[in-house]
């Protein structure tokens, strides 16, 4: 086993005996997302779980500054990236 396996797995056994925590998610810098707020919500297609959305068709709709509208659609376990939503 190559160290980062056995390193893995040592964390996912020390998560199981409840002496480890071990983050889903790691948000990056402010100023990452201050930025580029727009990619920002784009990484976000793949946080959401198809199997939970698996009946969901919505639009997700997310203003920057006031001016920008980008948005996520959310259909059937499927997430696309809308850059415009105004031409969508």
């Amino acid at each position: 086993m190559s160290s980062i396996g056995r390193a893995f797995t040592i964390s996912q056994a020390r998560a199981l005996e409840g002496k480890a925590r071990i983050p889903v998610y790691f948000l990056p810098p402010a100023e990452a997302v201050a930025a580029s707020p727009d990619i920002f919500i784009n990484y976000h297609r793949v946080r959401i779980d198809p199997e939970k959305a698996e009946n969901t068709d919505r639009v997700l709709s997310f203003t920057i500054d006031g001016k920008q509208a980008v948005g996520l659609h959310v259909r059937r376990g499927v997430v696309e990236y809308i850059p415009d939503l105004s031409s969508y």
